[in-house]
């Protein structure tokens, strides 16, 4: 895949690695070349994005942008109350970044949850699977109709 404007990275890696192996022999090493590099032109970049205008970004781009995404309740409900704090022109900078920082929190702990309601789901498959395996065990090795006819039941 090729993306514009990687060839003039690879052009400007190539001046500034000459430039350090002109200026500084004694740094010409590659993993100094590329690591210096790579510092000068993340400057670069950083520069050019602070030089260059930006459009201030509203909540209402943002709630358009929102249905393409693929939130579940909790994502949504953390970006809802920041557009809701972003849209509030009555709180405190102060205030908001306290409430963030709690969405923030909140936003963790909910991943948390996530993550072990998602074992727990998966420890509970495994159980009845187990559970499952042992019915059909005891179902070939029983006789007796009537308790065959259970087992089968609770397969």
């Amino acid at each position: 895949m090729h993306v514009a404007g990687s060839d003039t990275g690879g052009v400007g890696g190539a001046i500034v690695g000459g430039w350090i192996s002109a200026w500084s022999p004694g740094i010409a090493e590659p993993g100094a070349i590329i690591v210096i590099t790579t510092v000068v032109l993340a400057l670069i970049a950083y520069g050019y994005t602070m030089a260059r205008p930006k459009p201030a970004l509203q909540p209402e781009d943002i709630r358009r942008v929102l249905p393409m995404l693929s939130l579940d309740d909790g994502e949504q409900a953390y970006v809802d109350a920041l557009l809701a704090i972003g849209e509030n022109e009555y709180l405190s900078e102060e205030t908001a970044i306290q409430i963030i920082t709690e969405l923030n929190r909140l936003l963790d702990t909910y991943y948390d949850l996530q993550n072990h309601l998602e074992q727990l789901r998966e420890a509970m498959d495994t159980a009845t699977e187990e559970e499952q395996m042992k019915l059909r065990q005891r179902l070939q090795e029983t006789q007796d109709a009537e308790a065959r006819t259970t087992l089968q039941e609770s397969l």
